[in-house]
């Protein structure tokens, strides 16, 4: 066992002298932001201020949309895609691997210079196409409680979610509440089940072109801000307020007629 891997505080993961996950440490030098859920954001600003981040592409793409701050400009936001190695300034190699969690997330290998692999889990779906292979794997659990499991599959959860989702718009709107992630894969669900019109906010919209770019299995790959009114809609489309979506309506039929 490696006694250099050990949780700090707040979360974050240590893997090596110079690498930590989804966390500040002083001592290290590279963090790997797993993914963008707030409960694995501790510390960023620190981390983008002193050190390196190190992500997937999808990751960075959402961290920008999300913080709609200076990330599009810093040199020392990196993205890695999966598969690709990436050195860090102690030596030791960073592997992403894709953890199918939200867009973007990823399983960590860290090979520090004498071939020894450390790896975090992150939040994972499961099963995987490509799974890290280490010595010594910090597991995330939040939901890793005998109490947690459930009696059902994802595949069973998410048809009966469509299937209720889709009786009801027969009578009116659907209001989808949930955790962001939840709500991410509700809206790539509904948007491959329906052609009417998704409502979400402008975040939703953005975290969605960064999904749609990265599954070719979506039905629509451009998403615009509109609204959500009687009208002519194009399917798929996120809209942000009711306001732009009676202009879009409009500007949809004009240009049909």
């Amino acid at each position: 066992m490696n006694p250099g891997v050990y949780l700090a505080a707040r979360g974050a993961v240590v893997l090596s002298k110079g690498v930590v996950c989804d966390g500040f440490h002083p001592d290290c030098e590279a963090r790997v932001q797993t993914h963008v859920h707030d409960d694995h954001m501790a510390g960023f600003a620190s981390s983008k201020g002193l050190g390196v981040v190190v992500s997937t592409t999808a990751t960075r793409d959402l961290l920008i949309a999300a913080m709609n701050a200076d990330l599009g400009y810093r040199r020392n936001l990196h993205a890695v895609p999966t598969g690709v190695t990436y050195q860090a300034s102690d030596g030791s190699v960073i592997l992403l691997e894709d953890a199918g969690h939200i867009a973007g997330s990823a399983q960590v290998q860290v090979t520090d210079s004498d071939g020894y692999r450390t790896g975090y889990s992150g939040d994972f779906a499961w099963p995987l196409e490509a799974v890290i292979e280490v010595d010594e794997l910090v597991v995330d659990a939040t939901y890793g409680s005998p109490t947690s499991v459930r009696r059902y599959s994802q595949a069973e959860a998410e048809g009966r979610f469509v299937e209720e989702a889709l009786s009801r718009l027969k009578t009116g709107p659907v209001i989808v509440h949930a955790h962001r992630g939840t709500l991410q894969r509700a809206i790539g669900l509904l948007d491959n089940s329906t052609s009417m019109p998704l409502l979400g906010s402008r975040l939703q919209r953005e975290e969605s072109l960064v999904t749609n770019a990265m599954d070719t299995t979506r039905q629509h790959l451009s998403i615009r801000l509109a609204p959500m009114v009687c009208g002519p809609f194009r399917p798929g489309t996120i809209y942000s307020s009711l306001e732009e979506a009676i202009l879009a309506a409009t500007f949809d039929a004009a240009n049909t007629r």
